[in-house]
């Protein structure tokens, strides 16, 4: 045993030897791309592994992507498509890119006759002097709810929509600004000719409960025979209201007329060829109106104090009327509403009504919520489809509808006196309400009416 633990001379050398290093791996090859002179590197190519699974499809190695193109100067690109680009910006950005370079510089203004001033949007909107120095040919101007406005800020908008020797502002709105026109107009030696000068050429006015007027500005602000548009919101008018009459009739473009909330009118006397729509909605003191409108399409007389007489001579004179509202108008104890045209009647809420009676071919919506005192209802509605009449207080309904298919009646626990002509009917709900169900003509064998 210790002949074979025993070692020669010649084997102690050789353990004595370091052992041999591993093999160093395959070093890589530089390769030099002789088409295009750039240098890449090339891992050799290793021998594939059987054992290994193949990867799943969403594994694999996507594709490489092609380089991007390099991106084009913008200052290079055509003066017109580059006027065009700054047109969509807003009035802050413009005011900045003005300060990067001079054909900038050049080109804002061009831009800015295109440019909507919409101070609401800024958050912290700049000084008007500051934002509008250097800008020409306004175009759209807004300065909802702006409560800094100062009053020296009427003449820097007023050299801003500038366009030579006349204005080039086509809309304007002021929406809760609340200041007053004399305080914008301070200073000045003629106030009547600034506004005339500057809202020469407007489309579009609006004006919600921000200024107070008197009836010579009125006029003025509405002296552009190119207006389509005009809101007057919430102004606080003293006199009978002629001014409006007067000062609407040359406006031979205007489409849509906004008076809503207007104190001081108690009569409205209005003749126009072109006028669509014409809002009196909240004028409470409104009891006349003397109409001639063959045009108007839309009639908004809610939360007034006309009568049922005055309603019927408003749709007389408006041959091709199609929407009517009359909601809240307490001083209605009867009407009838008889309109070949009209598509939309809204009597709600009125508490005063007694007696109602509608007749139009193309009404397919009728609506009459909350008129508590409503006796009598006599209907000739062949447009009609669907109709919720429950909760209401009346007596009697006389009722015309060939289309109609769902009726509500429920909660009418005095209605006793019915006739109807439904023919088409699928469904009726009579909860509560002891009329007979029988006059509609409901087949038996469906059932196509509910009781509680």
């Amino acid at each position: 045993m210790l002949k074979a633990m025993r070692m020669t001379p010649a084997v102690a050398q050789e353990s004595s030897r370091p052992a041999p290093a591993a093999p160093a791996p395959p070093s890589r090859r530089r390769l030099v791309a002789k088409s295009c002179g750039a240098e890449t590197w090339h891992q050799p190519r290793q021998k594939a592994d059987v054992n290994r699974a193949p990867l799943p499809k969403s594994h694999a190695p996507a594709p490489a992507a092609a380089p991007a193109p390099a991106p084009a100067p913008i200052l290079q690109m055509p003066t017109v498509l580059l006027s065009e680009l700054l047109s969509y910006l807003d009035a802050s950005v413009l005011a900045k890119l003005r300060q990067c370079n001079r054909k900038l510089r050049q080109l804002v203004p061009e831009a800015a006759a295109t440019l909507m001033l919409d101070l609401p949007l800024l958050k912290s909107p700049p000084a008007l002097p500051a934002l509008l120095s250097g800008f020409t040919a306004l175009r759209t101007v807004n300065f909802s709810g702006c409560k800094d406005i100062q009053p020296n800020d009427w003449q820097t908008l007023q050299r801003a929509t500038r366009s030579g020797r006349e204005s080039s502002l086509r809309h304007l709105q002021l929406r809760g600004v609340g200041v007053r026109m004399d305080r914008f107009l301070h200073g000045e030696r003629d106030p009547q000719a600034v506004l005339s000068t500057m809202f020469m050429n407007l489309k579009t006015l609006v004006l919600t409960g921000v200024l107070m007027l008197d009836a010579e500005q009125i006029k003025v602000l509405l002296a552009s025979a190119d207006l389509e548009e005009v809101t007057l919101d919430g102004l606080r008018m003293s006199g009978d209201g002629t001014f409006y009459s007067e000062a609407v009739q040359p406006l031979v473009n205007l489409r849509a007329l906004h008076l809503p909330n207007a104190a001081g009118l108690p009569k409205l006397e209005l003749r126009n060829t072109k006028l669509e729509i014409l809002e009196l909605r909240g004028c409470a003191s409104l009891a006349e109106t003397s109409l001639d409108l063959p045009s108007l399409l839309c009639l908004d007389l809610s939360y007034t104090a006309v009568s049922g007489e005055a309603v019927e001579e408003a749709i007389t004179s408006c041959a091709n009327l199609r929407s009517l509202f009359i909601q809240g108008c307490n001083r209605i104890e009867a009407v009838c509403v008889m309109s070949p045209s009209l598509t939309v009647v809204d009597a709600s809420t009125c508490s005063s009504m007694r007696r109602f009676r509608v007749v139009g071919e193309q009404v397919h919506l009728l609506q009459l919520d909350l008129c508590v005192a409503l006796e009598g209802l006599i209907l000739d509605v062949p447009a009609v489809r669907k109709l919720d009449l429950s909760m209401l207080p009346m007596n009697q309904l006389h009722i015309k509808a060939r289309k109609l298919k769902k009726l509500n009646l429920n909660g009418c626990s005095l209605l006793r006196d019915v006739q109807a002509d439904c023919p088409r009917l699928q469904c009726l709900f009579a909860a509560c309400s002891p009329a007979p169900v029988e006059v509609f003509g409901l087949q038996s064998n469906v059932v196509q009416w509910k009781r509680s």
